[in-house]
């Protein structure tokens, strides 16, 4: 967890940055990129799906995506330093990840601020934007 530090929680950009940036380096010196086969990569500022699975308290059709940010490479398949924020069950680097679980825009993201603003009501976790999630023992 060189760039992440201790928790991945809000350090999705950053790390993936510094991923990105260690990888051109280390590309540069040992052509690692090549041997490793999936072509370059890029930061992508998208989303992520917290929670595919639909709580009783959503309002209809909502979806639970959060701003964040990971590598994309040439071949499509996706590199993530900090995904084990939403889901203690995935490792600290998820690659490949689970392309269901990305968007690479932060469309999705943005419609979830706006539902979880317009139901504030809603129970919070406080621990991400989310406002329909209940506590965690996290």
């Amino acid at each position: 967890r060189q760039y992440t530090g201790c928790s991945p929680l809000g350090m999705s950009a950053i790390s993936s940055q510094k991923l990105s940036d260690t990888l051109a380096m280390y590309d540069a010196m040992f052509g690692t990129l090549s041997i490793v086969g999936h072509g370059g990569c890029q930061v992508t500022h998208g989303a992520f799906l917290v929670d595919d699975v639909p709580r009783k308290w959503w309002p209809p059709g909502y979806e639970d995506w959060a701003h964040h940010s990971f590598l994309v490479f040439d071949d499509g398949s996706i590199a993530d330093m900090t995904a084990d924020q939403f889901d203690e069950a995935l490792p600290q680097l998820w690659w490949p990840a689970d392309h269901r679980r990305y968007a690479l825009t932060d469309a999705k993201a943005d419609a979830a601020d706006a539902a979880s603003t317009a139901h504030a009501s809603m129970p919070s976790t406080g621990v991400t934007r989310m406002a329909f999630r209940l506590p965690t023992s996290r």
